[in-house]
């Protein structure tokens, strides 16, 4: 895991910002997980019955979730990835990872937490030492009358009101949504509004 003393809630939020913008662009350094994420790319027109690929596409991500074994619920990741036959859900475990593996001061991946209230909450990566809690979203583009905005909207709101009763340290944590696949105008905007950050980018692909 990497601890950076550069997350801090006064300089760690653009370090943090523009760590996993980056991530979303720029192509890993090993010559086998970058032509994994070529492949990726075109995962949504591969046949559901392709066994081959999708085992391929298992391995690779048990492969690079075990690079980051220290961090609390990757073992739980890894069972869901060796598990798993349906390729939608690879992609959105692909997904996770591929924040994890870029994010600074990683503590966690698939954490709940608990407001005062009751309300529960699953936040897919912590980062920044626990200051950023990160939503995940793979998803193709959609507006804000499609029904997956509403679900993400309550689902932000959830993660906004309980971010506000946990403290790490002095501060609260700040609530992001990463967009791996690209997000609409309107949505960031409705996303920043409610007081959320938002990372988003086209997804990769082929040269």
């Amino acid at each position: 895991m990497r601890n950076d003393p550069s997350c801090s809630h006064s300089q760690g939020d653009l370090t943090v910002l523009k760590g996993l913008a980056k991530a979303m662009t720029s192509t890993p350094a090993d010559e086998k997980v970058l032509e994994y994420s070529r492949s990726m790319s075109q995962a949504s027109h591969i046949s559901q019955h392709a066994p081959r690929f999708r085992d391929h596409w298992i391995s690779m991500i048990v492969t690079r979730a075990l690079r980051l074994r220290e961090c609390h619920g990757i073992d739980k990741l890894i069972a869901t990835a060796r598990a798993e036959q349906c390729l939608g859900n690879l992609h959105g475990l692909d997904a996770h990872l591929t924040v994890a593996e870029w994010a600074l001061g990683l503590r966690s991946v698939e954490s709940k937490f608990v407001g005062a209230d009751g309300t529960q909450v699953t936040v897919d990566v912590v980062a920044c030492d626990g200051l950023w809690w990160i939503e995940i979203k793979a998803t193709t583009l959609f507006g804000l009358e499609s029904s997956a905005w509403a679900s993400l909207r309550d689902q932000a709101s959830r993660l906004l009101r309980v971010a506000a009763q946990h403290r790490v340290g002095a501060h609260s944590p700040r609530v992001l949504v990463v967009f791996t696949a690209g997000c609409t105008v309107e949505v960031a905007t409705a996303l920043s509004r409610l007081g959320c950050a938002v990372v988003h980018a086209a997804p990769r692909l082929p040269p």
